[in-house]
């Protein structure tokens, strides 16, 4: 559990390194406090979905966009579904 929540503050790190990054590259850019909590709690936040997107991905072949469900039976055949 300790190494699970290790990876959270890891990418809390990622993202105040980011933010510096950002700044150095953009001196004239006025980025405060606020933007670095910003950055500390979206970048582990968007690693996360890409995390649970990633193990979705590896459980199904469906994939619903605006109401149609596309499903991939094959490398090059697709049924689509409209409801």
């Amino acid at each position: 559990g300790l190494l699970m929540l290790s990876v959270i503050l890891i990418e809390c790190l990622n993202g105040v390194m980011l933010l510096r990054v950002v700044r150095r590259l953009v001196p004239e850019a006025d980025l405060g406090p606020l933007d670095t909590l910003f950055f500390m709690v979206t970048v582990p936040a968007a690693m996360l979905l890409v995390l649970y997107n990633s193990l979705h991905s590896l459980m199904t072949n469906r994939i619903r966009w605006r109401g149609t469900v596309y499903t991939l039976l094959s490398p090059r055949s697709t049924l689509v579904s409209r409801p």
